[in-house]
């Protein structure tokens, strides 16, 4: 089975540098450094101290959800070593 991931990349505006540079990113509002991040109840916290103002579990859920992915799966699938992906 294949694994397609949807990075959009600001609707095609950093498309370019991640091509050129050989890296994707994301941007959550989040802290920079992920890497050691290790649960999801530790990136949803770390969500929610970003997002104050975000009330809905449902919306907290599916972005957390979304980085989570990016960064394990995502990362893995390209064999690279833990904390080369950051959220930018």
């Amino acid at each position: 089975m294949r694994n397609v991931w949807c990075v959009r990349a600001g609707s095609g505006a950093y498309a370019k540098q991640f091509v050129h540079g050989g890296y994707v990113g994301v941007h959550f509002g989040m802290p920079s450094d992920l890497s050691q991040v290790s649960s999801r109840d530790e990136l949803t916290a770390l969500y929610r101290a970003a997002h104050p103002d975000e009330t809905s579990n449902l919306v907290i859920g599916q972005q957390v959800g979304q980085l989570a992915r990016f960064l394990r799966e995502i990362q893995e699938w390209l064999g690279l070593e833990k904390g080369l992906v950051r959220a930018t």
